[in-house]
C-alpha cells in the first residue's frame, strides 16, 4: 500500500518488493490508447450520434473560418434573439454561396450563425459512436433521463448499457433511459485521473503522455496510483521525462506567496517599461541634436503671448 507522496516517489524509483503493488513504467506509443474498446462485448453493435467538443474560445466562435470544416453541430445553451432557443441544435452548412448558415437537427428553415453571442453556444464534433449491451459510457454533459422520472444526469457519470427499448433508446443497469440522440456519450472504458477520484478497481492502467507533462506531478501520479486495489500499471511515451514531472510535489502556493509573485513580476515589468521610456528619450534627444546642428542642442519651448483681461464687476444690478 503507498501511504505517502514521498513514499511513492521512492517506489517507482526503486525496484517494488515482495507484497506491493506492482508499477510498470513502459514506453509505447499514445495511438495504442486512443479509442481503445475492449471489443463488442453484446451481439449487437449499434451507431449513436457523438458530440465531441472542439474546446473553441470565445474569440474563435466569431470567426467563419471556424464553420467551413465539416460536421460541426453548435448547441445553445441559453436563448438567443432571432428564434434561437435554449437546448437547440444546428448543423452547420452553406448557403448557394458558400456562407455557413445553422439548419435545425429537428428540421426547419437554416438561420445565419449568431456571430455577436459567443457565450451562449457551444460547437461540436459530429461523430458516430458505435455501442452495444454490456458496454460502459461516460457522459460528456449533464442533462436528464428520457423516462418518466427524468433523473439528472451528472456531467462524467459512467454507466453501463443493459439493453436498448423499441425506439430504439438506451436502456442503463441504473435503471434510467437515455435519449438515442442524446450525442454527448463517450466509452466509459478510460477516464481522467481526476475523474476517477474516489473511484478504485481492482486492477487500473494509467496512461502518461508528453502532452501532460505540465500536469504531471507527485501529488497527481499519487490520486492516479491509488485508484488500484491490487495493481496498477502505468503506461508512458517518455519514461525519463515523466520521472523528471513526478520530483515536483505539485505544492500549491499560497496567498502571500502568490501575491509576491506577482508584485515582483510587476516590479520588473515597471523596470523593463522606464529603461523603454529611457532609450525613446534618449532617440529622440540624438534627432534634436542631429537636427540643430551647431546650435544650441537644447529644446527651446516656444513663448506663448497671454494677454492679460481683467474680470468684469460682479456687483448688483
Amino acid at each position: 500500500m503507498i501511504c505517502s507522496v514521498e513514499c511513492f516517489v521512492r517506489f517507482i524509483k526503486e525496484p517494488p518488493c515482495r507484497g506491493t503493488a506492482q508499477l510498470g513504467i513502459l514506453s509505447f506509443s499514445m495511438a495504442q490508447f486512443q479509442g481503445g474498446r475492449p471489443g463488442a462485448i453484446g451481439t449487437e453493435d449499434r451507431e449513436f450520434l457523438q458530440l465531441t467538443s472542439l474546446n473553441l474560445s470565445e474569440a474563435q466562435k466569431t470567426q467563419r473560418a471556424t464553420y467551413l470544416q465539416p460536421g460541426v453541430v453548435v448547441q445553445l445553451h441559453q436563448n438567443i434573439q432571432g428564434g434561437f432557443k435554449k437546448g437547440e441544435r444546428y448543423r452547420v452548412t452553406q448557403d448557394a454561396t458558400g456562407e455557413p448558415q445553422l439548419t435545425p437537427l429537428s428540421g426547419g428553415p437554416a438561420k445565419p450563425i449568431p456571430y455577436q453571442h459567443p457565450d451562449r453556444f457551444e460547437a461540436y464534433a459530429e461523430k458516430k459512436l458505435g455501442l452495444s449491451v454490456g458496454d460502459k459510457i461516460r457522459f460528456s454533459l449533464g442533462g436528464s433521463s428520457n423516462d418518466k422520472q427524468q433523473r439528472r444526469i451528472s456531467n462524467g457519470r459512467v454507466d453501463e448499457i443493459a439493453g436498448f427499448d423499441k425506439q430504439g433508446n438506451l436502456r442503463l443497469k441504473s435503471g434510467m433511459t437515455v435519449a438515442k440522440d442524446y450525442g454527448h456519450l463517450a466509452l466509459g472504458y478510460v477516464v481522467t485521473s481526476h475523474s476517477a477520484q474516489g473511484k478504485d478497481e481492482r486492477h487500473v492502467i494509467a496512461a502518461m503522455g508528453s502532452e501532460s507533462l505540465p500536469a504531471i506531478n507527485a501529488r497527481q501520479l499519487y490520486v492516479t496510483a491509488s485508484r488500484g486495489r491490487e495493481d496498477i500499471t502505468l503506461y508512458v511515451d517518455n519514461k525519463a521525462a515523466v520521472v523528471q514531472a513526478i520530483q515536483n510535489a505539485g505544492r500549491q502556493l499560497s496567498a502571500t506567496e502568490l501575491v509576491g509573485s506577482a508584485a515582483v513580476q510587476r516590479a520588473s515589468q515597471q523596470r523593463r517599461q522606464l529603461r523603454s521610456h529611457l532609450r525613446l528619450i534618449e532617440r529622440a534627444r540624438e534627432w534634436w541634436r542631429a537636427r540643430v546642428g551647431g546650435r544650441d542642442a537644447t529644446p527651446q519651448r516656444r513663448q506663448i503671448p497671454i494677454h492679460y483681461q481683467p474680470a468684469p464687476h460682479l456687483g448688483r444690478s
